[in-house]
C-alpha cells in the first residue's frame, strides 16, 4: 500500500533483482510460516506444546514472542509452525477465531523501511495465514523502529525468522523485525522513532532480501497498517 509513484521509482532500482523476486514471490507468498494456531490452556506449558506438536520449545517462545517459558496466559493463541514430522491442519485452524478487542488503544508508527516494495499483507484467512507484512529492499537496507520503546529479545540466526528483533512500545503494543542481515542494537536498549536497529537481509532461509514486520497488541498479531502514519500508507 506504498504510494503509487514511490512503488514506481524504486522498482527500477530493483531491476537487477527481478529475476529473483519473480523465482521466489509466489512459493514465498502460498509457503512462507505455514503452521497452526493453539489456544493456551489451564495447565498448560511450553514444554507440553512443543512435545505434543513435536517442535522444539524454543522455536515456539521465538516466533510467538514469548520471553520466558513461565510466559504463558490462558487463552492466550500460539503461532505453532508446520514441521515435517506434524503438519498443520487447515480444518483445525478455521475453527479457531481469535477475538481482538477493540479497546481504543492505539500506537502510532512509521514504516521500518522507508525504501521498500509491499509484496505480502497482513492475512487472518487460515489458508493464507501471514500475520504481519512483508517488504521487499536491497540486501543492507537500514531498518527503523517502528515507535519509541525497549528492545527486549534480540536473537541471531534462530530458526524460519533469521535474526530477530522484538521491540515494547508499552504494555499493549510490541513490534518484531525478522530476516536481518544485521543486528545494531542490543537488548535493554531503549529506542526512539526512526532509529536504525538493523538492516534488511535474507536470514532465516528465505531467498530476497526483505523485513517481515508484525505487530501484536496483547500478545495478538493485528495488521500493522492500522496503525502506520498515511502518509506512508494509502488505501487498497
Amino acid at each position: 500500500m506504498l504510494y503509487t509513484s514511490f512503488c514506481r521509482t524504486f522498482i527500477l532500482t530493483l531491476a537487477l533483482l527481478a529475476g529473483l523476486f519473480a523465482c521466489s514471490l509466489k512459493n514465498q507468498r502460498d509457503q512462507e510460516l505455514p503452521g497452526s494456531l493453539y489456544q493456551v490452556k489451564r495447565g498448560d506449558t511450553i514444554g507440553a506444546i512443543s512435545r505434543r506438536y513435536k517442535i522444539s520449545a524454543a522455536e515456539i517462545m521465538e516466533v510467538n514472542g514469548v520471553l520466558e517459558a513461565t510466559g504463558l496466559k490462558v487463552g492466550q493463541y500460539l503461532f505453532i509452525p508446520e514441521t515435517e514430522v506434524f503438519p498443520s491442519s487447515k480444518a483445525a485452524v478455521a475453527k479457531i477465531k481469535i477475538p481482538i478487542e477493540d479497546d481504543g488503544k492505539t500506537v502510532n508508527l512509521i514504516l521500518p523501511v522507508s525504501k521498500g516494495v509491499l509484496f505480502r499483507v497482513f492475512d487472518k484467512t487460515p489458508e493464507r495465514l501471514f500475520e504481519g507484512i512483508a517488504l521487499g529492499a536491497p540486501q543492507n537496507t537500514l531498518v527503523h523502529a517502528a515507535a519509541k520503546g525497549e528492545v527486549i529479545y534480540v536473537a541471531e540466526n534462530v530458526n524460519r525468522f533469521g535474526r530477530m528483533i522484538i521491540i515494547k512500545h508499552d504494555e499493549t503494543f510490541v513490534s518484531l523485525y525478522a530476516h536481518l542481515e544485521r543486528i545494531d542494537i542490543a537488548k535493554g536498549k531503549l529506542v526512539v522513532q526512526g532509529e536504525v536497529i538493523g538492516a534488511v537481509g535474507t536470514s532465516g532461509g528465505v531467498e530476497s532480501p526483505r523485513l517481515y514486520f508484525q505487530v501484536r497488541k496483547n500478545r495478538i498479531p493485528v495488521d500493522p497498517e492500522r496503525y502506520l502514519s498515511k502518509s506512508q500508507y494509502v488505501a487498497h
